[in-house]
């Protein structure tokens, strides 16, 4: 984990199981995607949800090894910046 979600989640989760992290019906989508990035290395980011409180999208990115095998996957939440 990067400081940032250190300090966020006020732990360090690297190497360790995110299931207990979120609800059922969340452990179902992250299922979901983690079967679609698995069969494709074409299949690589997917939008999955939209944080309004936060202002900000959330997508979910496979993380490869050097052979392209699925590894796990980082949530990227990206702040909405709109411009006139």
């Amino acid at each position: 984990m990067n400081p940032a979600s250190i300090a966020r989640y006020h732990q360090n989760l690297t190497g360790k199981s995110l299931k207990n992290c979120h609800s059922a019906a969340s452990d179902k989508k992250i299922d979901r995607v983690l079967a679609w990035f698995a069969k494709s290395t074409d299949n690589n980011i997917v939008y999955t949800s939209r944080n309004d409180k936060e202002n900000k999208d959330v997508y979910m990115v496979a993380l490869r090894d050097v052979d392209g095998t699925l590894i796990g996957y980082i949530a990227i939440k990206k702040p909405l910046s709109f411009t006139t």
